[in-house]
């Protein structure tokens, strides 16, 4: 939930902000893709998540804006004479949680890209290419398990100029400090790493009679063709 006075952004192109939390209400303005929303109160309007409104500040503009069009990241990426603008949304629906990821270019809408996320709390980095041909930047979605047996760990979604790839997930969880399993990616940049090449390991530790104390760890490696 966004709490008083997070800073967060406009998702889309035309971005409405209407006088109340009332779609059939006055719009106050209309926000383009990038804008930043400040938000003025902490609760939503109303309290249902999928239709949610929040009191957001644009400039001096004060006014309501649907959860869906609220951006929670933001990066600005010079890509030769050209910049775009990536801004992703977590948003929920009726049958799932999704992360919505959309780049635009002076306000025009150049590609967009949904994916699945596993649990509330996640954060996104971004980073460099890692020596994968063909991408400019690689978004790293880190997923915070809350609970034992919970899916964790990283999803790795590529970025070129209009156009988005899923690479892949390296999934995490663990429980009750009896097993735990890790996954983690070693790209061509990376120490270790192998140029065309992604590696994938994961890592298993599991108490096989904890009165003994005999344990086991295993180390599980594939390589993957990056093409």
């Amino acid at each position: 939930p966004y709490t008083y006075h997070d800073t967060l952004f406009a998702f889309d192109a035309k971005t409405t902000m209407y006088a109340k939390p009332d779609t059939n209400s006055k719009v106050q303005m209309t926000c383009i893709a990038g804008d930043t929303l400040v938000v003025m109160d902490s609760l939503s309007f109303p309290k249902d998540k999928i239709q949610a409104f929040y009191r957001m500040k644009n400039g001096k503009q004060i006014g309501y804006v649907k959860a869906g069009d609220i951006a929670i990241y933001k990066f600005n990426l010079k890509h030769n004479a050209s910049q775009s603008t990536i801004l992703i949304s977590g948003f929920d629906t009726s049958e799932n949680s999704l992360l919505h990821m959309n780049e635009f270019s002076e306000n025009n809408l150049m590609a967009t890209f949904s994916y699945p996320y596993y649990h509330q709390p996640f954060s996104i980095a971004m980073h460099g290419n890692r020596g994968l041909s063909g991408l400019n930047k690689i978004f790293q979605i880190l997923h915070f398990a809350e609970s034992c047996g919970e899916d964790g760990g990283s999803t790795y979604i590529g970025w070129s100029p209009e156009n988005f790839i899923e690479i892949l997930h390296a999934s995490s969880s663990a429980d009750g400090g009896m097993y735990s399993s890790s996954s983690y990616l070693l790209f061509p940049e990376d120490s270790g790493g192998v140029p065309g090449k992604i590696i994938y390991k994961r890592e298993v530790y599991e108490i096989l009679n904890e009165e003994l104390g005999w344990d086991r760890t295993s180390t599980e490696t594939r390589n993957y063709d990056w093409t």
